[in-house]
Parts: C-alpha cells; sequence; structure tokens
C-alpha cells in the first residue's frame, strides 16, 4: 500500500470511529455489561474479567460480542474509545 493509500485508509477509519462514537444506540447495556466495560477500560485481560465475575472465560467472550453490537464498535480499542468517551461527556 502506497503512502497515499494508507493515509486515506487512517483518515476513512478516523472518521468512521468519529460516527460511530457519536451516534446514539437505542440498547443499553446490563449491569453485567458495563462491569465487563469497566475492567477494559482498566486493561483487564478476558481471562482476568471471568476471574473477576466468577464466570467462563467464553462467557466474557459471548458478553463482548453482545458489548461490540450494542455499541456499533468492532474492536476493543474502539469500545475502549467509545466508552471513555460516554464517559467524560457525563462528568
Amino acid at each position: 500500500m502506497t503512502g497515499a493509500a494508507a493515509s486515506f485508509t487512517v483518515q476513512r477509519e478516523r472518521v468512521m470511529l468519529e460516527a460511530r462514537m457519536t451516534r446514539p444506540r437505542q440498547a443499553k447495556l446490563t449491569p453485567r455489561e458495563r462491569r465487563i466495560v469497566r475492567r477494559i477500560l482498566a486493561g483487564r485481560t478476558n481471562r482476568e474479567i471471568a476471574d473477576d465475575l466468577g464466570v467462563s472465560y467464553q462467557s466474557v467472550r459471548n458478553a463482548l460480542t453482545v458489548i461490540y453490537e450494542k455499541c456499533g464498535v468492532r474492536t476493543r480499542l474502539e469500545l475502549a474509545l467509545v466508552a471513555a468517551a460516554r464517559k467524560k461527556r457525563r462528568g
């Protein structure tokens, strides 16, 4: 990929992420999902989150899939950015 193409790709991804961060979502997270997101923001791994909550590793992975969908993100990093932005807006 050339420098110009790479730059365009990065810029496009940034615009798409910003759109997802500001787009209102209908579905609210459950208390358990919010606990998982808080641990993601704290830098915990899926295994650590599972141990903290007393659930299986697979349960955490399944919950993250639902959380990603509800928040309109595709990656853990995007989830952390969206959650941090929402937390900042709330004060």
